[in-house]
């Protein structure tokens, strides 16, 4: 508001005007945003969570949503102004934008020229009436949105600003720049990987431990390897270094020790469960990580 940039407004919980919108002030992924058209559509947690703001709604149906990518120089001038329409949300997230030179240009120019504090990407989302052209601030978020490659496939590179002005000391605040193309679309794709810990998780880590000591204890050609096994266990389990007290006694670097440890072949299984989901993700195509 003290930039001259109109909000939708903020009801008290008990003198709130039909349509309305719901959201967390803290929130993210649009998790507990809700549309409200209708009075029963309320409940006792909208009213009693104080985290949830009642807010002026604004209609998807005469209004477009944009996503603004600004980046401000080190002494916090506008360098570039870039409007993404959200043509497809999900979980909050844009799926499907659009990159468009209108109205939102010089205003945000002449509005937010110059903001104390401000380094670098600062993500701002509007509203903008789609006949009137009223715009609407909705959010802000000093950080590069997800959907900053649209942005930068556009030809503002922010990242190049950064590594400029920062690692080698260039003065880009004299430098506006608006050669960005436009009506650029871009659609997201997510590949998902299931990444998985070794130890704990798909093995159990002491099973490997147990492996590596009867491999060193082994190697080592005691009269009696049982029994050097036992005690070099019990050694680790009370918190002492097993790989010292062998060194010493069989006169053997430590680095040879540790490096039978880190290399055998262990004599061990997976957890239960774990090879069928394995395969039930191969079988999808899925990826795979460890």
């Amino acid at each position: 508001e003290s930039k001259g940039i109109q909000v939708a407004e903020e009801y008290c919980k008990n003198t709130f005007q039909l349509p309305l919108y719901i959201k967390p002030y803290d929130g993210s992924s649009s998790v507990d945003n809700y549309v409200i058209k209708n009075k029963d559509e309320m409940t006792e947690y909208h009213f009693e969570n104080k985290k949830l703001m009642f807010l002026e709604y604004l209609d998807h149906d005469f209004y477009d949503e944009f996503t603004c990518d600004l980046y401000y120089t080190k002494n916090g001038y506008l360098k570039c102004v870039v409007p993404r329409q959200r043509l497809f949300v999900r979980a909050g997230e844009v799926n499907k934008g659009l990159i468009k030179k209108n109205e939102l240009v010089p205003f945000i120019k002449k509005q937010l020229n110059k903001i104390d504090g401000v380094r670098g990407c600062l993500t701002v989302q509007f509203f903008m009436h789609k006949e009137t052209k009223d715009i609407y601030g909705i959010e802000v978020n000093p950080r590069f949105g997800g959907g900053y490659p649209l942005t930068h496939s556009s030809g503002a590179n922010y990242v190049q600003w950064i590594l400029k002005e920062y690692l080698l000391g260039e003065d880009l605040s004299n430098n506006y720049y608006e050669d960005w193309a436009e009506d650029l679309l871009m659609l997201r794709y997510d590949g998902e990987v299931l990444v998985c810990d070794l130890d704990d998780t798909l093995y159990n880590e002491l099973e490997f431990l147990k492996s590596a000591y009867w491999e060193i204890c082994f190697n080592l050609k005691p009269k009696d390897v049982y029994t050097l096994f036992n005690f070099v266990f019990s050694l680790y389990r009370n918190g002492e270094n097993p790989f010292l007290y062998l060194s010493e006694t069989f006169c053997v670097p430590i680095e040879q020790l540790l490096n039978t440890y880190r290399t055998h072949t262990p004599k061990i299984k997976p957890f239960p469960g774990v090879l069928n989901v394995i395969k039930e993700v191969k079988k999808k195509n899925g990826k795979l990580g460890i």
